[in-house]
């Protein structure tokens, strides 16, 4: 991994290494007031940064947190305003960035990202669940228990399709229930263009073989039956409606008889399979999905991959430790290791350089470690050392809580630190 270069140009700031110098360190915590340190970064960072996380003063006014978190809107916007625009020259061309906030300032945050980055490069607006609403002591009718996280990229196509998944339950195989144990003979009985342009060539299926996967007294046959999906993993489809919109699809569908099974070759002129062709096939009138085509066998387990949707909820980000992670206390600001392990693994690969310069606790920094990619991490608080540096500290001495386990990581690295604040 190349290392993150410190003590270079105009950066030249006093650092300690943990735990001994190296010129592989994995990372760089600066101390200091991020705007000025942005601007020192550009000499030696510039177009360098794949992804920045950021969890800013969220200006709730609350005197009891461990940083400034009360300012006029103005200020607030300003102050944000001011580091975005000192962040642009370190980002590179695929960049993303994604920054954590609650309903006060949302709407102005988000015309400020547009304004800066662009509408277009706008990915979603998450939300996320931060607490459930079991003791929560709040008044009114509705508790709030979300924050927000604003995403955005310079290039969506360097996005990774990280997903959900979840083992292939009762409720999945009750959907995916059918075994095409033979196609039979296919016959060509017509070519068309579609309106969309698209030459179709439609056959029928002669003799084929389709079975229902039983679930009865599903509890005492669970083993049988996982045997089943997992030996027929190819094979298993559900059947479904398409939407009224997808003129495509419903055009083919009034072709159909709808007792008979089909197949369509095809090749899209746009989407995901732009340029190669495609098989489609239907059933009773309604299109096939294919269990294979969004489902995995993984150590013997099948595994189904979901979509990401812009709602996380507990089930997608644990948080039940979130007090201990990292062996630091940071009272009601820790993020969860677990939402940035799910960011930075959709905006970044391996060795990729991640910056946050509102690093507070260090939860990216410490992500960032445990994944393998470099960082940069700037605070400008008074616990820069008893709490962000210790986390690092012990991440490198093989902290085993938040996403070690997730992450395969065990221990190692280096990382450099300012001795005072610039």
């Amino acid at each position: 991994m190349t290392a993150v270069r410190t003590g270079t140009g105009k950066l030249a700031l006093p650092l300690a290494y943990y735990p001994e110098k190296s010129e592989n360190n994995s990372g760089i915590l600066l101390h200091g007031d991020s705007e000025e340190l942005l601007g020192r970064l550009v000499e030696s960072h510039a177009s360098s940064v794949r992804f920045v996380f950021l969890d800013p003063p969220y200006n709730t006014g609350n005197p009891e947190l461990l940083y400034p978190d009360s300012f006029d809107r103005t200020d607030w916007v300003l102050m944000l305003k001011r580091c975005f625009l000192a962040c642009r020259p370190l980002l590179s061309s695929r960049a993303s960035i994604a920054v954590t906030i609650d309903d006060r300032e949302m709407p102005y945050l988000r015309i400020m990202m547009d304004h800066i980055f662009g509408e277009s490069s706008m990915v979603a607006c998450v939300a996320y669940e931060r607490s459930g609403s079991a003791g929560l002591g709040q008044a009114g009718v509705i508790l709030n228990t979300k924050e927000y996280v604003l995403i955005y990229s310079l290039d969506r196509s360097s996005l990774h399709d990280v997903g959900s998944e979840k083992p292939v339950d009762r409720a999945i195989m009750k959907r995916y229930n059918k075994i095409l144990r033979s196609p039979g003979r296919r016959e060509l009985i017509e070519e068309f263009e579609s309106r969309s342009g698209n030459h179709v060539r439609l056959y029928r299926h002669e003799g084929c073989l389709i079975e229902p996967v039983s679930l009865r007294d599903f509890e005492s046959r669970r083993e049988e039956i996982g045997s089943v999906y997992h030996d027929n993993f190819e094979l298993i489809f559900r059947s479904q409606n398409v939407q009224k919109e997808n003129t495509f699809q419903n055009e083919i569908i009034a072709r159909l008889d709808k007792k008979s099974f089909y197949s369509v070759d095809y090749v899209p002129r746009r989407g995901r399979y732009r340029g190669q062709e495609k098989t489609l096939y239907y059933f009773n009138g309604e299109l096939c999905a294919w269990l294979k085509d969004s489902a995995s066998v993984r150590g013997g387990e099948l595994v189904k991959r979901n979509k990401l949707t812009d709602i996380w909820t507990h089930a997608d980000i644990p948080k039940a430790d979130l007090a201990n992670e990292g062996g630091v206390t940071f009272p009601r600001s820790k993020k969860p290791e677990h939402l940035l392990h799910r960011l930075i693994s959709m905006t970044t690969d391996p060795g990729d350089l991640v910056l946050d310069y509102f690093a507070g606790s260090g939860t990216s920094c410490a992500v960032a470690h445990k994944m393998g990619r470099r960082y940069i991490g700037i605070e400008k608080g008074d616990f820069f050392e008893s709490i962000l540096v210790q986390r690092m500290k012990h991440v490198v001495e093989g902290d085993p809580t938040g996403v070690s386990r997730l992450a395969g990581f065990t221990g190692g690295g280096v990382f450099a630190y300012s001795l005072s604040p610039a």
